[in-house]
């Protein structure tokens, strides 16, 4: 993420980048990667959730794809 520049003030901020793979128009499919990213995990922890059935994804074209509101509910079910 950018740091923010003290000297800059209001609207001239730039935007802060986002995680690589994470899609900028906040589309609902993430890789491994950026859902690693989002979810403040490794992609190891991904992958082994997508082994063992915990959180569902498709491989389309050999990468795998993960919904966003499927990564929310595996967040969300690990919290408990």
């Amino acid at each position: 993420m950018t740091p923010r520049n003290p000297d800059i003030v209001g609207s001239e901020q730039p935007a802060p980048v986002p995680p690589v793979g994470l899609q900028p128009d906040g589309g609902p499919w993430l890789n491994i990667v950026s859902s690693a990213n989002y979810a403040n995990v490794s992609p190891r922890t991904i992958r082994r959730a997508i082994q063992d059935g915990r959180l569902r994804a498709s491989r389309p074209a050999r990468m795998w794809r993960i919904l966003r509101a499927d990564l929310d509910a595996f967040m969300k079910a690990a919290e408990r």
